[in-house]
């Protein structure tokens, strides 16, 4: 009886452990997606061939976080040993993340240009959502006293993706403005209709539970993810007419 509670208690380890180190390839690939991010973003000059670009990187985002949820949620619990392997792929995407934001900070003036303010800051805010989600999900299931150090090994993407909101919220004026009220006018004199998504408010780094967007406790996921990659690619459309 022994013999088999201790292979039991052996095996359960094993699983633990395999999907631990499948987390570890999850963080690893939304690092990967994220700098691929940064490639189109460094790219773009307000073409919308370009713009699309970036939507569909960001896609991979939270695709890649997508599959981290599911990893996580399908854990039972974290050891300390998996734990410290984890520090490291962490590290490299808080890297890649501040990386990011700065090349979109750099691009604000272009995408304000083009009349995608909002859009950016939908799928930011998405992102932020879904990324609060999977820290909480994976603090959750890391022993007590190593929670609050969990939290604080990805504070760096989590200030990063604040201050790429705050950018763009203090340039969600002027030139998506000027760009609206020249669609505005080029509607009315053709005749031709253009309908807007509303953009949702989520919070960058208070999720409820569900996410999309680095995109998590990912119920919402689908969902979020189309309307804010789905705003950013009508945005581009749009302000390409």
């Amino acid at each position: 009886m022994k013999f088999t509670a201790a292979i039991f208690a052996v095996g359960a380890l094993a699983a633990v452990r395999r999907q631990a180190g499948g987390l570890s390839e999850n963080i690893q690939a939304i690092t990967t997606a994220t700098n691929s991010v940064t490639t189109a973003l460094e790219a773009y000059t307000g073409d919308i061939q370009q713009a699309l670009a970036v939507n569909g990187a960001t896609g991979e985002v939270l695709t890649a976080i997508q599959a981290a949820q599911t990893t996580v949620d399908g854990t039972q619990a974290i050891d300390g040993d998996t734990a410290l392997s984890l520090v490291g792929p962490i590290g490299d995407l808080n890297t890649a993340v501040e990386s990011s934001i700065s090349a979109l900070i750099e691009k604000q003036p272009v995408f304000s240009a083009n009349g995608l303010t909002e859009a950016v800051l939908t799928s930011l805010r998405t992102q932020q959502e879904a990324s609060t989600a999977l820290t909480d999900a994976i603090v959750s299931k890391l022993p007590e006293g190593l929670q609050d150090a969990g939290r604080q090994a990805s504070q760096a993407a989590a200030d990063a993706l604040a201050r790429g909101i705050a950018a763009y919220e203090g340039g969600a004026t002027g030139g998506d403005d000027d760009n609206a009220t020249a669609s505005a006018t080029t509607a009315a004199a053709t005749g031709s209709v253009t309908t807007q998504a509303a953009m949702p408010t989520m919070a960058a780094g208070n999720n409820t539970t569900a996410t999309s967007s680095m995109p998590m406790q990912y119920t919402g996921a689908a969902a979020h993810q189309v309307v804010g990659l789905g705003a950013l690619a009508m945005g581009a459309l749009v302000a390409a007419l």
